[in-house]
């Protein structure tokens, strides 16, 4: 399966939702080149917020997403963050509204992403809102 045959699945599910829903990407290392895409297709129609667990400090998609935010029409948000997110991180960067009503893709290695997984489970998000692309 290539990468554009993930990323155009998840995108005609994306887009099968009612346009209201919040989306929350969360991209664990080179897993955010997945949701980066993503969220250039619904940049401005739906309200974004993208988490980014970089181990290193160095952002190389940090203009990409500048120009996202800049673009977004105030719908779009997004946190970058040189280490692993932590269950209780990772609550304290969504809303009440995304923790009630967002659908959530996880990318990254497939550890991270279960482990992402169980933290938004644990955070009481229904496993029907959470779809992982792993890499």
């Amino acid at each position: 399966m290539t990468l554009s045959t993930v990323v155009d699945g998840l995108d005609a599910d994306l887009r099968a939702l009612d346009a209201d829903i919040p989306l929350v990407f969360i991209g664990m290392g080179a897993g955010v080149a997945r949701v980066l895409g993503l969220a250039d297709a619904h940049l401005g129609a739906r309200k974004i917020n993208l988490l980014w667990s970089e181990a290193s400090s160095e952002a190389r998609y940090a203009d990409q997403i500048d120009s996202f935010a800049q673009a977004g029409l105030g719908r779009f948000a997004f946190t970058i963050r040189a280490e692993r997110l932590r269950k209780d991180q990772l609550v304290s960067f969504l809303t009440c509204e995304q923790l009630d009503r967002a659908h959530y893709i996880v990318a990254g290695r497939n550890p991270a992403v279960s482990r992402t997984r169980r933290a938004l489970r644990g955070l009481h998000v229904p496993a029907g809102r959470i779809q992982s692309a792993g890499i």
